[in-house]
């Protein structure tokens, strides 16, 4: 491959990531901004929703504006969940051509965002003008990992990419995974926690057990899948979940403190992990 394309590649990848960073770590304070009346007929978010819809909206309107899920240069998938309908709804940039399964990039980022208890679940339409009711895809997908494995199992990607090389409805042994997870802090629970606990004590542990045993479940199941092919395309998944040793887990710990303790703990992963890093870079070059 060519140095220059090399570089280009380089340069979009970096320039993706960085603009993540920027929009949660610049932007973060005025996406969960709650201000000191809110948090007085509010406390903790025990009355309605922690967090005012508003913000956000307002910052994914300036980063996408009107950008059509069916614009997006690559295969995608995004997860939310339907409480009307009561089923898993499953964003598809390469089935959006239709009318009824395309919808703003804006707006499935806010139904994919509508976390319990932070943000009001989101009514969004579809560009069919149909509407839906959504809450995060985490619910049920905290890790997409599987997920984006068996959508990819259904691709033309010759089509899709519009590059007659590339493999159509591909099997395992024709992918890699890379599943980055955004980090974890696994706190032990013990008996005596929990001995004689009512609904009240366990609500805020169950949530967590239940959030990281669906990560660690996926996990499991592709580590399987994998090492059911052979040595190596088994080193073919690639698993990234950093600790959390010095920052909150918590989302809308936007503060300067813990977005510090963040990239701190990030560049502490990739020190340690230089060599796996290394290769998966590798690989996507490769394979571009």
């Amino acid at each position: 491959m060519p140095y220059s394309f090399k570089r280009y590649l380089f340069l979009i990848t970096k320039r993706v990531f960085r603009g993540a960073l920027n929009l949660y770590a610049k932007k973060g304070n005025e996406i969960f901004n709650v201000s000191f009346f809110e948090h007085v007929l509010n406390p903790f978010g025990l009355l309605k929703e922690k967090i005012s819809d508003k913000n956000i909206e307002k910052q994914l309107e300036e980063v996408f504006g009107n950008l059509e899920l069916k614009e997006l240069a690559k295969p995608c998938l995004i997860t939310s969940y339907d409480i009307t309908a009561r089923k898993a709804q499953f964003f598809t940039s390469h089935n959006a051509t239709q009318p009824i399964k395309n919808f703003f990039v804006k707006d499935v980022c806010r139904a994919t965002a509508a976390a319990p208890t932070y943000f009001e679940p989101a009514q969004i339409k579809s560009l069919y003008n149909q509407q839906f009711t959504l809450i995060d895809g985490g619910v049920y997908a905290n890790n997409p990992a599987l997920c984006a494995y068996a959508e990819a199992r259904k691709i033309e990607f010759s089509k899709a990419l519009n590059n007659p090389q590339k493999t159509d409805y591909p099997t395992v042994n024709d992918m890699i995974i890379i599943s980055v997870g955004t980090g974890t802090v696994l706190k032990p629970y013990k008996f005596e926690d929990f001995d004689n606990a009512g609904k009240l004590k366990w609500i805020t542990p169950l949530i967590d057990i239940l959030l990281s045993s669906n990560v660690e479940t996926v996990d499991y199941q592709l580590q399987k899948m994998y090492e059911t092919i052979g040595n190596r395309n088994a080193k073919n998944y690639h698993r990234l979940m950093p600790n959390l040793i010095n920052a909150s887990p918590e989302m809308d710990n936007t503060s300067a403190k813990n977005i510090k303790n963040l990239i701190q703990d990030g560049l502490t992963f990739i020190n340690q992990n230089q060599k796996e890093l290394d290769t998966i870079v590798k690989k996507i070059i490769k394979n571009k």
